[in-house]
């Protein structure tokens, strides 16, 4: 498994090569060695109108919470000037679910 395949495979939107990836059981919370960014926000980067990659990322653990240099996640969405609402909506709607669930428990 190549962990640098993966950003590349986000930098072309390629889901079936990121889904693989999760499958076999990637490390979807790795940084990029050379720019320090992670996979969520090379999704936010690259996925900015359909949001699928982004959504499926989130859904199988990637960690929303990981900061580059100062910047959340939502920080680099917000400075992103490709950024869709979509990216918003679905991070919206993983921390309400995150948030629910957590009520229930």
């Amino acid at each position: 498994m190549n962990d640098l395949k993966l950003f590349r495979a986000l930098s072309k939107n390629d889901f079936e090569y990121v889904r693989e990836y999760v499958e076999e059981g990637g490390d979807i919370n790795i940084v990029h060695p050379e720019n320090l960014l992670s996979p969520l926000m090379f999704a936010a980067l690259y996925d900015v109108n359909e949001t699928y990659i982004f959504r499926f990322l989130l859904a199988n653990g990637a960690n929303p919470s990981y900061e580059f240099g100062k910047k959340s996640l939502l920080a680099y969405i917000l400075s992103n000037p490709n950024a869709s609402l979509a990216l918003l909506k679905s991070l919206h709607d993983y921390h309400r679910f995150s948030m629910s669930t957590i009520d229930i428990l």
